[in-house]
């Protein structure tokens, strides 16, 4: 388990132990803006997804910049519930939870904040209403419709209509809309049209609302198509993850879609431990410091030098031309994580940076929440 090394404010960065997680304020704060402007203007509004981040000061930051709901969506009780206990008041819960534990903390959870929690399935509907009854509370309720991921979510059209019948007829829950998880292209090659995979949903709205039953919620999660998304009507809201802090992958696919499109704001600074050959170094951000199960960091800002693979401990470096004369023992160096919350989630603590100098730490207060 990390612990934090206390360090005084505006200590320089490069004086930092390592590996250190690190965001650059700066960046962070651009991030933000350049998405919440969008959001402030659109017809829909945002739902911060922070699981990705796992951080509720840097969630209360998202919510304050304006254009939200009000509100955030995690994807598990246990991250609901450290972001209940950090004072949010509408939360999304936008994954299945069937078993009866987790199904009573839902309970519990909404005796403090307006709970909304995905179904698709009938069972997990009668054992939400059971549960929400017993525990004097109501839960709210999306239907998960699958939009092509195959994951969870019923199929769109008459399967999800005859769900959001049965939900609005249990005690205990109340029928609040409908939800879905646009799957993204693993590439930026080829054709990829968001707009297209939406609607199924919105038709399966219409349907709903011919039915008689009040949809108030169209929840979109999604975060490289979001302002394709967002302006669509029929969605009032867009779940969007990763653009505070950003990371290589979706780094990608959105620098090819927007003018000024959001910048890698954390990073690992890491140090050299090792260099013993002019080809290779070594440094001390290894795969428990990274979380590289779909891609290996990039190293920031230094050409010809390439992480080539990960230990537990350490990462090994590739060196050619200029580079071999940059890596003495010592230096440090800056990784980039190819997947932000992988990385994240083996820390405690953000180090937040202005200016190249500590300006805070803060609690990465829901890692490890995979309950």
């Amino acid at each position: 388990m990390e612990r934090p090394v206390y360090q005084p404010i505006g200590t320089p960065v490069e004086r930092l132990d390592t590996p250190a997680l690190v965001v650059d304020l700066a960046t962070m704060e651009q991030n933000i803006e350049a998405l919440h402007s969008f959001f402030r203007s659109g017809p829909a509004r945002l739902r911060p997804h922070v699981t990705p981040h796992k951080c509720p000061t840097i969630a209360h930051l998202q919510l304050a910049a304006g254009g939200t709901v009000g509100g955030i969506s995690v994807s598990r009780v246990g991250e609901a519930e450290v972001f209940t206990s950090a004072g949010f008041s509408d939360i999304l819960v936008a994954s299945e939870i069937v078993t009866r534990p987790k199904i009573l903390r839902l309970c519990s959870l909404a005796h403090r904040s307006r709970t909304t929690v995905a179904v698709d399935n009938p069972r997990n509907l009668r054992d939400l209403s059971e549960a929400a009854q017993s525990s004097g509370v109501t839960l709210h309720v999306l239907v998960d419709i699958n939009v092509g991921m195959d994951h969870c979510g019923v199929e769109a059209g008459r399967p999800a209509l005859d769900l959001a019948k049965e939900a609005t007829r249990s005690q205990g829950l109340r029928f609040a809309g409908l939800m879905a998880q646009l799957s993204q292209p693993s590439t930026i090659e080829g054709e990829w049209d968001a707009g297209k995979a939406i609607q199924p949903v919105l038709d399966t709205r219409e349907l709903i609302e011919r039915a008689g039953l009040e949809v108030e919620t169209v929840s979109v999660g999604v975060t490289n198509d979001y302002e394709i998304v967002g302006a669509m009507k029929g969605v009032t809201e867009v779940r969007v993850g990763s653009y505070p802090l950003m990371d290589y992958s979706h780094c990608q696919y959105v620098g090819t879609r927007h003018a000024s499109p959001p910048r890698p704001s954390a990073r690992v600074l890491a140090t050299v431990v090792s260099h013993p050959t002019a080809a290779s170094a070594i440094v001390d951000a290894g795969h428990k410091a990274i979380g590289p199960d779909l891609g290996l960091p990039v190293l920031e800002g230094i050409a010809g030098a390439r992480v080539t693979r990960l230990s537990a401990e350490h990462g090994i470096l590739e060196l050619q031309g200029d580079a071999q004369h940059l890596f003495d023992v010592g230096a440090r160096v800056w990784l980039i994580p190819w997947d932000l919350g992988l990385c994240v989630n083996q820390y405690n603590y953000f180090h937040a940076i202005r200016d190249g100098k500590l300006e805070a730490v803060w609690e990465i207060a829901a890692r490890g929440r995979t309950d």
